[in-house]
């Protein structure tokens, strides 16, 4: 059975470690795979002001989603369909890491959101994610 959420958001800057991540070869070949697209380096993120985030956050993790698996020195995680803005097809990404922000959700598309968009930090977007 197929459920999709809406969630709200504003769009923050991360801390830059998700670029270097998504260039690596074998990441790259696993969203392709398990994903049907090569992202662009970097992802895009989020914070979730929606009030039913963290039930639906934990129903995503219970349910595992699209699972990329991790190689030495990188965590594991679960991806998710997404539509961010009612128009670009993204991966929400929820890395399985002790202490990660509950409110934060990163996203990976083929295209770079920041631009496709035209959004800076603040801005108000909707997700809808399918799991």
């Amino acid at each position: 059975m197929n459920r999709l959420v809406e969630l709200a958001g504003e769009t923050c800057s991360g801390l830059g470690e998700g670029r270097a991540f998504t260039s690596l070869g074998w990441f790259l070949r696993e969203c392709e795979t398990r994903l049907g697209f090569t992202p662009y380096p970097g992802t895009f993120n989020l914070r979730i002001s929606s009030p039913h985030w963290p039930g639906i956050r934990s129903e995503l993790l219970d349910s595992h989603g699209i699972r990329i698996p991790p190689r030495e020195g990188c965590c594991a995680a679960a991806c998710f369909r997404a539509l961010l803005a009612g128009t670009v097809e993204a991966a929400l990404v929820i890395p399985d890491v002790a202490g990660y922000p509950a409110d934060k959700a990163e996203l990976l598309a083929a295209t770079p959101i920041r631009n496709r968009l035209g959004v800076v930090d603040g801005d108000r977007l909707t997700l809808h994610v399918q799991f």
